[in-house]
């Protein structure tokens, strides 16, 4: 598995001296959200925020996959930070990529010229405890004078 690791690494190398930026997620967005989690009431993860209806402040981060020129479609990546999800002074990584919203468009990147026209997700599911599911971000303006992230 080191070779493919390797083979991985060198070639992300290359991509990025060529480009003069990082070979993955080489131009973003931050911002401020809110992570609104619906509790799931009879099924419960065993974990603290998931289990229960809340919502938590988060640092957002939206950017292109491969950083393709002008609006050419990417993979999008939405990375979300909470800073005390996991209690005081725990924070909570979260890492999404566009996908589609179906029983198996989530499990599928999809690429799109816009961060916020669509679904997000883990793509493959987490595991607690007993449940395994795979995880969702859906992006939301606040009307009206939000302004739209571009990449």
């Amino acid at each position: 598995m080191s070779g493919v690791r390797d083979t991985a690494y060198r070639a992300a190398a290359r991509v990025a001296r060529w480009r003069d930026a990082p070979a993955v997620h080489p131009t973003g967005v931050l911002c401020s959200g809110t992570l609104h989690v619906v509790g799931r009431g009879e099924r419960f993860w065993g974990e603290p925020w998931l289990d229960r209806h809340a919502s938590y402040p988060a640092v957002v981060r939206w950017s292109d996959a491969l950083g393709t020129p002008g609006r050419l479609p990417d993979a999008l990546g939405l990375a979300v930070r909470v800073e005390d999800a996991g209690g005081p002074d725990r924070p909570l990584d979260l890492l999404f990529t566009s996908s589609g919203a179906g029983r198996l468009g989530r499990h599928v990147p999809l690429l799109r010229p816009d961060a916020l026209t669509g679904a997000y997700s883990t793509l493959l599911a987490y595991r607690t405890g007993e449940c395994e599911r795979v995880l969702a971000a859906f992006p939301m303006l606040d009307p009206p004078h939000t302004p739209r992230p571009t990449l």
